[in-house]
């Protein structure tokens, strides 16, 4: 080896020294029980079984599980919210301020074969959008209020949920987690992402779609209020004026 050489080989230990050893990769895969869900008025939830498996690099058989954790993790669609905060003035509750957040998602559910903050640093998890403290982006110290109320009531509606030990392992690769779907669960486009960690580090991951959508008369209504409005208002007025119409001849004719 030339003295170039040596000096080249000498570098890369002192980098490799000063950064620290290179995260493993592990290959993960992952399905799910059906890629698409349909419901209804009589819909009062359901689950997603995702089942999946850790490979060791370039597809051979992993020897060991330990140190190796497995997330699980649920994007639904994004939407827009605004929060008002009620004020009393003048002895009347009234709506003063608000706070408008773009892409918020409508639904969220992480769950890990551990503790969720013991996965990896904090900015990974962030860089991933693994757990809620993960997921939520900064916002102005005046808004984190609103914000909050927006987090506490999904959770209460239980569309932003975070489950330690909602994963486990059914072998030493093999791995299950069981995700919920209330019924209240919006509709749209539903990502699943799966991340392998080893020793704190990110060391893999994959991602499977599914969609939730409306079915029957629920569908043809959710179409039209949402991609024709103008109708959808339209026909709101008549219904009202034929319902008190029928109610103004029945009360009639009773007197």
């Amino acid at each position: 080896m030339t003295r170039l050489g040596q000096g080249l080989f000498l570098l890369v230990l002192v980098v490799r020294s000063a950064l620290g050893a290179e995260p493993e990769h592990l290959g993960v895969t992952a399905g799910v029980s059906r890629d698409s869900y349909m419901i209804s008025s009589t819909f009062t939830g359901t689950e997603i079984v995702v089942f999946g498996g850790i490979e060791a690099a370039q597809g051979g058989v992993l020897a060991s599980r330990e140190g190796i954790d497995v997330a699980v993790v649920v994007f639904g669609p994004e939407q827009h919210v605004t929060v008002r905060r009620k004020e009393r003035v003048a002895g009347l509750w009234i709506n003063r301020t608000a706070e408008r957040f773009e892409r918020m998602l409508a639904y969220y559910y992480a769950a890990a074969t551990a503790d969720i903050a013991t996965l990896a640093p904090p900015d990974v998890l962030a860089s991933r959008g693994v757990g809620l403290d993960g997921m939520l982006k900064p916002v102005r110290a005046a808004a984190e209020p609103f914000r909050d109320a927006i987090v506490r009531r999904k959770q209460a509606d239980l569309l932003y949920v975070e489950k330690p030990g909602g994963v486990t392992f059914l072998s030493s690769s093999v791995f299950r987690a069981t995700i919920p779907l209330p019924a209240q669960v919006p509709v749209g486009d539903y990502t699943i992402k799966v991340f392998a960690f080893k020793n704190g580090q990110l060391a893999g991951g994959t991602s499977v779609p599914f969609a939730i959508d409306k079915e029957g008369i629920e569908r043809w209504t959710y179409e039209l209020a949402t991609k024709r409005a103008w109708a959808y208002a339209a026909l709101s007025v008549l219904g009202a004026l034929l319902a008190g119409w029928v109610a103004y001849i029945a009360f009639r004719e009773r007197h």
